[in-house]
C-alpha cells in the first residue's frame, strides 16, 4: 500500500530513496511494460504449474484405479476358482461317501484352495471320509 511505503520512507532514509526510485521507475513506460509482461509470465507459469499438478494427480489416480481393478480382478478370479473347487469337492464327497455332517461341511467351507485341492486328490484313493480329511 502507498501509505505503508510513505510511512517506511518517513522512518528510514534508505527506504525513502527506495520509494522515490520505485515511483520514478513506475512512471517509465518501458519498465511498466516489462512489469506487466513479468506479471503475465508469472500468471502463465502458475497456470502451467497448476495444470501439471492436475495432470499428475489424474495420472496417479488412473494408475491407482487400474492397479485396484487388476488386484480386484485377481482376487475375484482366485475366489471364483476356490468356490468352483469347493463345489466340486463337496459333490465328489457326497457322491462317494453320502451326505456330509454339518461340522464336516463347515470345515470344508472354511478351507483354503490348496487344502481343497489336496482333499480332492484324496477322494479317488481314500476308503472313507476320514481318510480324505486326515491331516
Amino acid at each position: 500500500e502507498d501509505a505503508q511505503f510513505d510511512q517506511l520512507a518517513a522512518e528510514d532514509p534508505i527506504m525513502a530513496v527506495a520509494v522515490k526510485t520505485l515511483d520514478e521507475l513506475s512512471q517509465d513506460p518501458q519498465i511498466a511494460h516489462l512489469a506487466r509482461v513479468r506479471r503475465e509470465e508469472e500468471r502463465f507459469y502458475q497456470m502451467s504449474l497448476d495444470a501439471s499438478r492436475s495432470e499428475g494427480v489424474l495420472e496417479g489416480l488412473s494408475e491407482g484405479m487400474l492397479e485396484g481393478l487388476l488386484e480386484g480382478e485377481r482376487k475375484g478370479l482366485l475366489e471364483g476358482e476356490r468356490k468352483g473347487l469347493l463345489e466340486l469337492l463337496l459333490e465328489l464327497l457326497e457322491q462317494r461317501f453320502g451326505p456330509l455332517p454339518p461340522t464336516t461341511r463347515a470345515e470344508i467351507d472354511a478351507a483354503a484352495s490348496e487344502q481343497l485341492r489336496a482333499w480332492a486328490r484324496r477322494v479317488l484313493t481314500a476308503n472313507n471320509l476320514e481318510e480324505v480329511l486326515a491331516a
